[in-house]
C-alpha cells in the first residue's frame, strides 16, 4: 500500500515538472528513496529535527519566563528552568524544615536561574522576612522586592509582601515611596504598614489626620492603638496623656508589644527632651540587641543640644556598629557632621554607600557633604565610582554627571564642566529630591540654559509639584523664555494659589506678556494688600492699571514711588509705567523722555520690540523741529 507521504511527494515532484540529469539525479537519490519509501527513515528525520530543536531551547536563551507586559522580557533557556525548578524544591524542602539560611542559598540561586519568575521572588523575599539574621540580608531584599514588584506591577499582594520586608528593616522611607502614590487605595495591611510609616518618619500631623479618618475602618489594632498613645504623649493634648502613658505601660508588659513600646517610648523622650527618658530606653533596646544606629544617632544629637556636646562626641567616636540600611548610614553621617567629625562623616558615606547602592537620597546627602566640604577632587572620584557600579538607574547615572560638572567648575575646567552639565537633559531621573536639587544647583551655578533643558524633560513626574515649577519659571525667566515662564507660572499658581513667590511671578509674566490686564490687576492688588511698602509691588500694579485703560489710579499711586531707592530693574519698570501713562495721555515729549530713560538690556525681546514701536509712534507725533 503506497503512503500518503510517498503519493503526495510524488505529486509534487510532478507538480514541479522535475526532469531532465538534475530531476532524474534528485529522484533517484539515496536520501529521496528513502524518503518515499521508509517510514522508519522519516520518523528518525523528524526526531531529530526536534531533538535539535530541543537542543538549541535548553542552551539558548529563548524562553519567556516573565509575565506580559514586562520590557524587556526576561529569557532562560531550558537547562535554567530545570536548575531553577530543582534549587525551588531544595528551597521548599529547607522553609518546611525551618532551616531558612539555606533556604535563602537555595532561593538565590533559583531566582538566579531563572529572575523573570514572580513565584520564585516571592519565595526568596518570605524566606528572607522569616530569616533571624535580617541585616545581613537587607540589600538582596531591597533589590529583590522592587525587582518583584516590576514583575507584577505593584499588584497589592505583592505590595503587602514588600511593604512588611520593608517595615522590618525598618526601611520606612521606601514603604512610603510606594504607598504615598495609592494612598487612597490602599488595603487594610498596607494602611497600617503607611499609618506606621508617617510616624516612624516624624510626618506626625499626617499620622494624627489619617488615623483619626481611618481609625473606622481598620477596626481593633492594638499596635496602631500603642501609636496613637506615643503620639499623644509627645504631640497630642496634655489631657490624654494619662491614658495615653496607660496604653504604653502595658504594651511594655506585653511580649507582643514590648519592643514595639520601646522604640515608642525612645521617641517620646527625644519629642519631650527627656534625657533620662532616651536613656533608659536606649538601653533596654540594646539589652534585647534591638538598637539601632537610628536610636544612637538620635541620642547623640539630643545631648548636643541639652549642652552636653563634648559627651555626645566621646559617644560617637566610640560607636562602632555598622549601619545596615541606607537610612541609618546617612543618618549617622549627618550626626557625625553635626558633631564637627566631618572626617568620620565622610568616612561613613565612602565605607557603606556603596552596599546601598539602589539608594538615590544616599548618595545625594553623600555629594552634598563633599561639596559643602570643598572636597573636589573626591567628588571627581566619586562620579566615577557611580558609573563603574553596574545597574545603576539612569538617575543616578545622570547624577554622575552632575557631580563632574560641579569639580570640574570648581577646578576651573570649565570646558569640561560645561560638557558633563549638557549630558544631565539626556536622563530621565525618577527621584523628585534628586531633581530639584540639581535644577537649583544648575541655576545657581549659573547654567541656566541647560537647568531649563533638564527640568522640562523631567516634567512628567513633578507636573503637581509647586517647587519644581518654581525653578522651571526661574530658569526660563534667565533665558528668557516667555512661554515657558507663562506654563510654569500658570501651574504653579493653580497648585499654590496663595504662595505671594506664585502670584508675582503669574502677575510678572502677565506684565510682560501685556495680556489678561484685568487679571494682572486681581494678582497685583493682591500683592501690594500683603506688601503695603514694596516699592516693586506698586510699581506692578500701576503697570496693570495702565494696562487696563485706568490711567488717573496709576498715575496716583506711581506718585508715591521714590525713584532714588530703587533698583535697576525696579527702575526701568518705574519708567516704563510713566511711559505708558504719557502715551494714554498722548503726551509725546514726556513719553520721550521717559523711553531714554529706559535700559533695553533688561527687558524680554517683545517688550524690546514694543518699545521700539512706541519709538516710532512717538516721533511721528511729535512736532517738526
Amino acid at each position: 500500500m503506497r503512503s500518503p507521504f510517498r503519493n503526495w511527494l510524488e505529486s509534487k515532484l510532478a507538480q514541479w515538472n522535475i526532469g531532465g540529469k538534475i530531476g532524474t539525479r534528485f529522484a533517484n537519490s539515496s536520501l529521496v528513496q528513502l524518503l518515499l519509501y521508509s517510514m522508519a527513515f522519516r520518523l528518525a528525520l523528524i526526531g531529530l529535527g526536534l531533538l535539535s530543536v530541543l537542543f538549541l531551547a535548553m542552551i539558548l536563551k529563548v524562553i519567556p519566563t516573565s509575565p506580559a507586559g514586562v520590557t524587556p522580557a526576561i529569557r532562560v533557556s531550558g537547562f535554567d528552568l530545570l536548575q531553577s525548578w530543582s534549587l525551588r524544591r531544595t528551597a521548599e524542602k529547607a522553609t518546611a524544615a525551618r532551616r531558612f539560611e539555606d533556604a535563602i542559598m537555595a532561593w538565590r540561586s533559583a531566582v538566579a536561574n531563572n529572575p523573570g519568575s514572580p513565584e520564585l521572588n516571592r519565595g526568596l523575599l518570605q524566606a528572607i522576612r522569616s530569616s533571624e539574621d535580617t541585616r545581613f540580608h537587607l540589600p538582596a531584599a531591597v533589590v529583590q522586592s522592587e525587582h518583584l514588584l516590576r514583575l507584577t506591577s505593584t499588584n497589592s499582594a505583592d505590595l503587602e509582601l514588600v511593604s512588611g520586608i520593608f517595615a522590618q528593616y525598618r526601611l520606612f522611607d521606601l514603604v512610603l515611596s510606594y504607598l504615598e502614590p495609592i494612598q487612597d487605595s490602599l488595603t487594610p495591611a498596607l494602611e497600617t504598614v503607611y499609618l506606621q510609616s508617617l510616624f516612624f518618619t516624624g510626618d506626625m500631623r499626617r499620622f494624627a489626620d489619617r488615623w483619626e479618618k481611618k481609625r473606622p475602618l481598620l477596626g481593633e489594632n492594638p499596635k496602631l492603638d500603642l501609636y496613637d498613645a506615643a503620639y499623644t504623649l509627645g504631640w497630642g493634648s496634655p489631657s490624654g496623656a494619662l491614658h495615653a502613658r496607660q496604653v504604653l505601660y502595658e504594651a511594655l508588659a506585653s511580649p507582643a508589644l514590648h519592643n514595639e513600646a520601646l522604640r515608642l517610648q525612645f521617641l517620646v523622650g527625644l519629642k519631650r527632651a527627656s534625657i533620662q527618658e532616651c536613656d533608659a530606653a536606649l538601653r533596654e533596646l540594646g539589652d534585647r540587641r534591638l538598637d539601632t544606629p537610628l536610636e544612637h544617632a538620635s541620642y547623640w544629637r539630643l545631648l548636643a543640644n541639652s549642652g552636653r556636646h563634648d559627651e555626645a562626641v566621646r559617644l560617637a567616636q566610640l560607636y562602632t556598629f555598622p549601619p545596615s540600611s541606607a537610612l541609618e548610614t546617612a543618618e549617622l553621617a549627618d550626626v557625625y557632621a553635626f558633631l564637627g567629625l566631618r572626617d568620620h562623616a565622610r568616612l561613613i558615606y565612602q565605607s557603606y554607600a556603596p552596599r546601598f547602592s539602589y539608594s538615590e537620597k544616599l548618595w545625594l546627602k553623600f555629594a552634598s557633604l563633599l561639596i559643602e566640604d570643598q572636597q573636589w577632587d573626591a567628588l571627581a572620584k566619586l562620579a566615577l565610582q557611580l558609573r563603574e557600579i553596574g545597574g545603576l538607574t539612569d538617575s543616578l547615572t545622570g547624577f554622575s554627571y552632575f557631580l563632574d560638572g560641579r569639580a570640574t567648575m570648581a577646578m576651573q575646567r570649565h570646558v569640561d564642566a560645561d560638557n558633563a552639565m549638557r549630558k544631565l537633559a539626556d536622563f530621565q531621573f525618577r527621584n523628585p529630591e534628586l531633581i530639584l536639587y540639581i535644577g537649583q544647583q544648575l541655576i545657581l551655578l549659573g547654567y541656566q540654559g541647560y537647568a531649563r533643558q533638564f527640568l522640562v524633560r523631567q516634567q512628567a513626574d513633578l507636573s503637581r509639584n509647586s517647587h519644581y515649577w518654581a525653578l522651571v519659571f526661574t530658569a526660563a525667566y534667565a533665558v528668557k523664555d516667555l512661554e515657558l515662564m507663562l506654563q510654569a507660572a500658570q501651574q504653579q499658581y493653580l497648585l499654590v494659589p496663595d504662595d505671594l513667590v506664585a502670584v508675582n511671578n503669574y502677575a510678572a509674566v502677565l506684565l510682560v506678556r501685556r495680556t489678561q490686564s484685568d487679571e494682572a490687576v486681581r494678582l497685583t492688588m493682591q500683592l501690594m494688600t500683603q506688601k503695603p511698602n514694596s516699592a516693586a509691588s506698586r510699581i506692578n500694579h500701576c503697570l496693570a492699571l495702565v494696562q487696563s485703560q485706568r490711567t488717573d489710579e496709576a498715575e496716583t499711586l506711581l506718585r508715591t514711588v521714590v525713584p532714588g531707592a530703587l533698583s535697576p530693574l525696579e527702575a526701568n519698570s518705574y519708567h516704563m509705567a510713566w511711559l505708558e501713562i504719557h502715551l494714554a495721555r498722548s503726551d509725546w515729549p514726556q513719553a520721550l523722555a521717559e523711553h531714554r530713560r529706559i535700559n533695553p538690556d533688561l527687558l524680554f525681546p517683545n517688550q524690546v520690540q514694543w518699545l521700539q514701536d512706541v519709538h516710532g509712534k512717538i516721533t511721528a507725533s511729535l512736532p517738526a523741529t
